[in-house]
This record gives C-alpha cells, structure tokens and sequence, in this order.
C-alpha cells in the first residue's frame, strides 16, 4: 500500500525495506549534480541567444524551437532537483508532479517539432515559421492542460512502489522516487494515469522522429545519388 503522507522522502522508502541513509544522499546527490548540470547548459544556452544580437533580431526557426526545447529541459531539471531537497511538502510534492509533466511532455512536443520543421525543410527547402502559431498551441497548451487534468483528478503525488517477484520487495514507478503519479490502489488505473499524463505521448513522439529522420536521410540519400548519376 502506498502512503500518501507527510513522511519524509527517506522514511517512506526505509520502511519499504529496501532503501538506506546512503541510498537516499546518493540520490539526492546525482539529481543535484545532474539537474544542476541541465539548468547551467540551458541558462548558457538562453543567455548566448539572448545576447547575440543577429540571434536575437530574428534567428532561424530552429534555432528558436531548440530555446523552447532548453526552457522546458530547465524546467524538468529545476522541479527535479526541488523535490529531493524539500521532500515532506504535499503541496509541493504536487507543484513537483505538475510541472514534471508539463515540463517533460512541452520537450517532447517541441523535440517533435523540430523533426518536422527540419522534414519540411528537406522536402520543399521552406521553413515553417507559419506554423510557429499552431506549434506553440499544441506544445505548451495540451501540456498544461494534460497537468491541470491531473492535478484537479488527485492524481499527483509520490510515485507509488509496486510489489516485486524479484529479490527486491519493490519497484519504484520512478528511477529517482520523485513525485509524480500517486498511487490508486489499482496498479491499472495507476499506470492508466501514467500513460496519458506523459508515456504515451513520449512514445508518439519517438515514433515520429524515428520515421521522419529515417525518411530525412533516405530522402537526402537518394538526391545525393541522382546528383552523382
């Protein structure tokens, strides 16, 4: 059963009986050098575009998408990194599990994104920067609105710990323990929750960039060779 309390982090997995006072700092510890790490590469990012002024001034649509790229990646990292260091707050368990979804989906989308502009411009050698509109809406809106579904359901909380056959007694949902999808009591409804908050679109996602790239290359491949016949 998975308790939905103010436990600190470390005493809700020691009494899953397979989590330990260096567990736990090591945990803490990698997130912090790994997110800080992330939010350093993207404030670095941000500022360089920022302070070139030719960037600046228009900038190609690509350069563009991989800031929005970067601000959600920062974002993902920041939320992260808060939850091992204060993580007894409901609240701010909650605030974790909201903005890891909108922060990881809005990556995906705009990953995706970035494929398609680059497949567009491949095949008709012209940018979709009229598409810039309808790319903002889907990958900063339907983000948010799949985080505010969650958050008005309850479903946000620590990720539950499933029974496990093998030598360890649990499986966390999540490699870090951090907040995210709360336990149902139905490891159904729990995982249900899972995939339409992030999985299922991170896997579009990845399906859609492996074919787009895929026909990228084949495309270039193939005008590389009528060139040399």
């Amino acid at each position: 059963m998975f308790w939905e309390s103010e436990q600190t982090y470390l005493d809700l997995h020691a009494t899953r009986g397979n989590f330990s006072v260096d567990h736990y700092a090591a945990n803490v510890i990698t997130t912090t050098i790994g997110g800080g790490l992330s939010m350093a590469a993207a404030l670095f990012v941000a500022t360089s575009y920022i302070k070139l002024d030719d960037v600046r001034a228009g900038g190609t649509t690509a350069e563009k998408i991989l800031l929005y790229i970067i601000m959600a990646d920062f974002l993902s990292a920041f939320s992260s990194v808060l939850g091992v260091w204060f993580p007894s707050s409901k609240a701010g368990c909650k605030a974790e599990g909201f903005f890891i979804i909108f922060s990881t989906t809005a990556s995906f989308f705009w990953t995706s994104c970035l494929v398609i502009h680059l497949f567009l411009i491949t095949i008709n050698k012209v940018g979709v920067r009229y598409l810039m509109a309808s790319f903002h809406v889907v990958s900063w809106g339907l983000p948010l609105i799949l985080a505010f579904v969650a958050l008005g359901a309850g479903a946000l909380g620590r990720a539950p710990w499933f029974p496990s056959k093998s030598k360890a007694k649990y499986i966390s949902l999540t490699t870090g323990g951090w907040c995210w999808i709360k336990n149902f009591q139905d490891k159904g409804t729990t995982i249900a929750w899972t995939l339409m908050t992030s999985k299922v679109w991170e896997l579009a996602s990845y399906l859609l960039i492996t074919v787009l790239c895929w026909l990228i290359f084949c495309l270039l491949r193939f005008r590389v060779r009528y060139r040399m016949s």
